[in-house]
């Protein structure tokens, strides 16, 4: 009997929200289990609603040139991390962990750009904002005219007109100039090859000791200041022993010029001629007691009388293995002059 009056007084606490009661039991060999009711939880208030305001973080918006809308709480508060939802009114959206945000109008227009936010809590926001995009003014319809085209390029002639042969193991230097153009001269081989061993510096010296016997045909082409360029083909003789150069004379005169003979002296060396520009020296003998010296192939002289003369030269030249001489003669008769 006592143990029921016991457990009616625990159900009645528990229903009427009463402290548990402990009763003791009667007998020892009763024991009442003590129940414990858990209070509910807090209710906790609401966060303030977040307001969110978007801007554009520069004044005048062209097409085609880069902006930035910005995102930032006008009220309330984001916790990092964040996640922000752009759109940008023309198509394009994108996602940034940022609260700003890069993009580029290709037109002109008025575009309704949004962000949506949540952060790390949960909270969301939205804002919007109208992005007017305008046009660059048009460049002005007439350009300045272009600057006038260069002048054209004059004639550049590089001379000598013909280099010498050389000899195998022999030094060769032989200098190549142009004319025509606007110093400095840079030169080259443009097509071709120079014979072994020989090599042409920028300044047009041809030079080195040849090292096989050959004929090489190569182009010299020179560019002036102003990169205008003229050219030259060349062919050059490499003989594996020194040549050997020999002269030719002939001597003409005529009755309109009183007892007067013109002479002319011209050479070659191993069987090719030998330019004129390559003559350094002529010593004449007329054969009336007078000698004379040139340094040109073409010489005149008046005799005291007409009559026959032997009339002799000797021809010194540069050649490729260094300068060489030889001598030429030829009989002239100077006719009397005509009454």
């Amino acid at each position: 009997m006592q143990l029921r009056r016991a457990m009616l007084l625990v159900a009645a606490a528990f229903l009427f929200g009463c402290n548990p009661i402990a009763v003791a039991p009667t007998s020892p060999s009763v024991v009442v289990p003590v129940v414990v009711v858990d209070p509910p939880p807090p209710v906790l208030p609401a966060p303030p609603p977040i307001e969110l305001s978007l801007s554009v973080t520069r004044g005048e918006v062209y097409a085609g040139e880069g902006l930035s809308l910005r995102a930032a709480p006008i009220k309330g508060e984001l916790f990092s991390p964040a996640v922000y939802d752009w759109t940008f009114g023309d198509g394009s959206t994108t996602t940034t962990d940022t609260n700003f945000a890069a993009h580029v109008y290709a037109a002109g227009g008025e575009y309704a750009a949004s962000v949506h936010v949540r952060d790390r809590d949960g909270t969301e926001a939205d804002a919007s904002t109208v992005v007017i995009v305008t046009r660059r003014p048009s460049p002005p319809k007439d350009p300045p005219p272009p600057p006038p085209p260069p002048p054209p390029c004059p004639t550049i002639t590089l001379a000598p007109s013909t280099l010498p042969s050389g000899v195998v193991g022999t030094n060769y230097s032989r200098k190549i100039s142009a004319t025509g153009g606007k110093g400095p001269y840079d030169f080259i081989v443009s097509s071709g090859t120079l014979p072994a061993g020989l090599l042409l510096s920028s300044a047009g010296v041809v030079s080195g000791a040849p090292t096989t016997p050959e004929t090489a045909t190569f182009v010299v082409r020179g560019n002036d200041a102003n990169f205008c360029l003229g050219s030259r083909s060349y062919t050059v003789t490499i003989a594996d022993t020194p040549g050997v150069m020999t002269a030719s004379m002939s001597c003409t005169a005529t009755s309109t010029t009183v007892n007067t003979a013109a002479c002319n002296i011209s050479g070659t060396y191993n069987g090719a001629p030998v330019p004129s520009a390559q003559i350094i020296d002529v010593d004449w003998d007329w054969d009336d007691g007078t000698t004379s010296s040139s340094t040109t192939p073409a010489q005149t002289h008046t005799y005291p009388q007409p009559g026959t003369w032997t009339v002799i030269g000797v021809m010194t030249a540069t050649t490729g293995d260094g300068p060489k001489t030889a001598t030429a003669s030829r009989t002239v008769t100077v006719p009397k002059p005509t009454p």
